[in-house]
């Protein structure tokens, strides 16, 4: 199977340097957290934090203005399905 570390170093993520510094704060490194508006679960935690700063870096992702709803951006539409399979509509 593929390797989560792997995934997410090609994302941008160091998982180790998140799960040491999680460490470090106390903050739990991942868990699952359910979205109370959409109903769905998404990664929770450092592991999820970190992804998130990566891919705004990346410019896949933007935030919504007085929200925190991000916005998939055509790059990273595109990235999504390139790089992931991922198609986003």
């Amino acid at each position: 199977g593929i390797e989560a570390a792997a995934v997410f170093g090609a994302l941008g993520v160091d998982v180790a340097e998140v799960t040491e510094k999680a460490r470090r704060s106390r903050r739990p490194i991942a868990r699952a957290c359910l979205d109370w508006s959409e109903r769905q679960y998404h990664l929770a935690g450092a592991l999820g934090g970190a992804l998130v700063d990566s891919l705004i870096e990346r410019k896949w992702v933007g935030r919504v203005p007085s929200s925190r709803a991000l916005r998939v951006t055509g790059p990273g539409r595109r990235a999504f399905h390139r790089e992931l399979d991922i198609r986003v509509v």
